[in-house]
């Protein structure tokens, strides 16, 4: 249930969480300094000379601490903004507070590396977007914060367990400031993140599992775009090793789209995804809108698909005549006959273009290693790296795939 009580009992709910909120920004001002100095120190220690390595350890350093510095400082607007009362685990004179956790943007520890600050993706902040009032998950209270800059503006409590709560908690509850914040906050044109009202239903797409494919339907405006932002935020959380090495790329229709929502990643922590319009997708080419809505139908109808597929087909040519390649001064010739085997293998797997041109270009490096092969006569110091002919594979007796014998070319 959503509790409110007095405007002196909220004025007591708003100064405690604002004396735990300067300690927070403390720590985050104190975490951008230490990591300012590191990356100076860093970027002071490239003189000249070192060896590769050396230099190649100072570049990952520098850029890993210039992310970390991109991150603190994108986290200073709405650093904390919840705060979960559980159940704690033992009872005693000292665990009135035990179980009581602040959720915000990123992690932060004390001195003491005790959590003050847990980030709204690890999995002890599940709670504050899971519980229910028939599934509070182990929760006596959630309480949403509000602020503005560095200051708290107002609390909201959920109480779902009003026996278990301790007296001093009961009269500072406070409500409705989810409401009033949600109906005053101004509009800024571009998209904000959700992540301290993420609703259950949002909190089971976002927690999804990584592998496989996953498909969020809904009418328009109902969160479907904000969702998946945050959810690559959260994965890039939980499966970081995993996708810095594959990256995370989000694609929107235009670049207008990708404006609005720009914003939305920085604020999560998250500042190491690439946004690209489909028209950009590739490198260095920009698609330029067709307006004519005449070629719009054309291009859209799906027979193009079999206009695409004899046009790709028809630029699948052999030369005239024999191959011919010429290789630091080494001529080699491939019959055209075996130039256009190989392109009636390829053609014959049946698969996309892309796919077959590699069994395709293949068969034709066999052929010119065989060429080359062919061309180094004895005594002459000439190493020839060969591909085997997958036909020939087939009429080779056995036990002669073999090296041949020095001074002789032959192919494995």
């Amino acid at each position: 249930m959503t509790v409110s009580q007095t405007n002196s009992a909220g004025t007591t709910a708003i100064g405690q969480e604002q004396a735990y909120l300067d300690m927070l920004y403390r720590l985050l001002d104190e975490a951008r300094d230490r990591t300012e100095r590191a990356l100076a120190q860093t970027h002071g220690s490239g003189g000249a000379g070192g060896t590769f390595q050396a230099r190649l350890e100072r570049d990952i350093a520098a850029a890993e601490q210039a992310r970390r510095l991109a991150q603190l400082n994108a986290v200073e607007h709405g650093l904390c903004f919840g705060r979960t009362d559980a159940v704690p685990a033992d009872t005693g004179p000292d665990t009135e507070h035990a179980g009581t956790l602040y959720i915000g943007r990123i992690g932060l520890r004390d001195d003491e590396h005790e959590p003050r600050l847990i980030d709204w993706r690890a999995p002890a902040a599940h709670p504050f977007y899971a519980a229910t009032p028939r599934d509070p998950a182990g929760l006596i209270r959630r309480r949403h914060i509000y602020t503005r800059n560095r200051t708290v503006t107002g609390v909201d409590d959920e109480v779902f367990d009003l026996d278990r709560l301790p007296e001093p908690d009961r009269r500072t509850l406070s409500g409705e400031a989810m409401l009033i914040a949600s109906i005053t906050s101004s509009r800024t044109g571009r998209m904000s993140d959700v992540v301290a009202t993420i609703q259950a239903e949002q909190d089971r797409v976002i927690r999804s599992a990584l592998q496989g494919v996953l498909v969020v339907q809904g009418g328009p405006g109902t969160g479907k775009t904000v969702a998946a932002l945050h959810r690559a935020a959260y994965l890039l959380y939980t499966h970081r090793r995993t996708l810095e090495r594959r990256g995370v790329l989000v694609i929107g229709p235009n670049a207008t789209f990708l404006r609005y929502i720009s914003q939305v990643l920085p604020s999560l922590g998250e500042t190491d995804v690439v946004l690209s319009s489909i028209g950009e997708l590739f490198p260095g080419v920009t698609a330029a809108p067709d307006d004519d809505p005449v070629a719009a139908v054309v291009k859209g109808d799906h027979r193009m698909t079999g206009v695409l597929r004899r046009a790709v087909r028809d630029l699948q040519r052999v030369p005239p005549g024999d191959l011919v390649v010429t290789a630091d001064g080494v001529r080699m010739t491939v019959p055209r006959d075996r130039v256009l085997r190989a392109r009636d293998r390829a053609r014959g797997l049946r698969k996309p273009h892309n796919a077959a041109r590699k069994l395709f270009v293949t068969e034709v490096l066999g052929a010119l290693a065989q060429a080359l092969g062919r061309g180094a006569g004895p005594g002459r110091a000439r190493r020839a790296v060969a591909v085997p002919d997958p036909a020939a594979a087939g009429r080779r007796a056995p036990g002669r795939g073999r090296c041949a014998a020095p001074g002789r070319t032959g192919l494995y």
